[in-house]
């Protein structure tokens, strides 16, 4: 097919997938806010068109294939870097040296009396994100005379006040909506990120998003929660009417998402062609000790690379049916960074 009838062709496909996504997120975002639930079954999924199913972040053949749309960085790669403490305050060092005291300490804060179960879950899951931080700010690898973060290396910025995505709605990015449930879990996205090729730019070089998002709530293998379902939503919605991406029908989100007790997991999500929004999760990790926690995997995500083009933003599988299969758990010892919940997992006797 001649270049120009190959491209004809795509502006075209470009046209209709936007307007049907548009829609199907419009139609989504409506239903969360007005209808909103903690957590969302496979077959509550389907319903709101949108399918869960499951990826090992360490597979090869699915880092290599158009299916994963961030990859991270390598093992290889991630080994160059080291923790630097002396870029700590003396406040800063002890918090990342208490990690596993933290766990505990986050019950008897002065003066919280009787915390929730929500809110010592989503005090964790800070933890979690500010140890990551520490790590993701204060390692680094020497390049040529100098010593650089992963922060300073990666491609990603945080978005800031004045970018057009800002102008969406956000009450679902943090759980800020009038009239919610009050037994609904709290969540929060704490990062918003963009990739940025060139720090001159005048604008991102691809719509794709990072979010690092907390929640008060305990999430299972085969539910997504709204605190995860709510974000990646309006995050896409609001990239859809940003005019600096009126030329692409490509959203992928990044999810690194944190919960209770003191557990994470990876998403990806974008929508397929059939206008069904696909999330696809890793395991669910453990961070209850510092010792085990995936904490490198989760860096080497958070480094990850973009993937773009026409074969990621025309892209279509299997699952491109109205309804994706059910989720489909990874076999057992797929990933052995998956630990089995310890004793220690489960709520203390002041989240009962």
């Amino acid at each position: 097919m001649p270049a120009t009838m190959e491209t004809d062709f795509q502006t075209q496909e470009r046209t209709r997938l936007r307007a049907k996504y548009i829609q199907a997120v419009s139609d989504l975002t409506k239903t969360l806010k007005s209808q909103p639930q903690a957590a969302y079954r496979s077959d509550e999924l389907d319903v709101l068109r949108v399918s869960l199913g499951s990826f090992d972040p360490n597979d090869q053949k699915f880092l290599d294939s158009s299916a994963c749309l961030f990859k991270p960085l390598s093992s290889r790669e991630s080994e160059k870097y080291t923790l630097v403490e002396s870029d700590f305050d003396e406040i800063g060092l002890r918090s990342y040296k208490r990690f596993d005291e933290a766990y505990d300490s986050v019950t008897k804060e002065k003066g919280v009396t009787n915390p929730s179960p929500g809110y010592i879950m989503s005090k964790r899951a800070n933890l979690i994100s500010s140890h990551l931080d520490f790590l993701y700010y204060h390692s680094r690898k020497k390049i040529r005379k100098n010593l650089v973060s992963f922060y300073e290396v990666s491609g990603w910025v945080h978005i800031k006040y004045g970018n057009s995505f800002l102008d969406g709605a956000r009450g679902l990015l943090s759980g800020d909506l009038i009239g919610l449930p009050y037994r609904l879990p709290d969540w929060r996205t704490v990062h918003m990120r963009e990739w940025w090729k060139d720090e001159d730019a005048s604008a991102p070089a691809y719509p794709h998003m990072m979010l690092i998002i907390c929640s008060g709530a305990e999430a299972k293998e085969n539910e997504l929660l709204i605190g995860e379902l709510g974000p990646i939503a309006q995050a896409i919605e609001n990239r859809l009417e940003q005019a600096e991406f009126e030329e692409t029908s490509l959203f992928p989100i990044m999810a690194i998402s944190l919960f209770g007790p003191r557990h994470g997991r990876l998403l990806q999500a974008k929508f397929n062609k059939s206008g069904v929004l696909k999330i696809r999760a890793s395991p669910i990790y453990s961070f209850r000790y510092k010792a085990e926690a995936p904490f490198d995997l989760f860096l080497r995500y958070l480094a990850c690379e973009p993937r773009h083009g026409a074969e990621y933003e025309f892209y279509s599988d299997e699952e491109d049916a109205p309804m994706a299969p059910e989720y489909v758990s990874p076999p057992p010892g797929a990933d052995k960074e998956n630990v089995s919940p310890k004793q220690g997992d489960t709520p203390s006797a002041e989240e009962q």
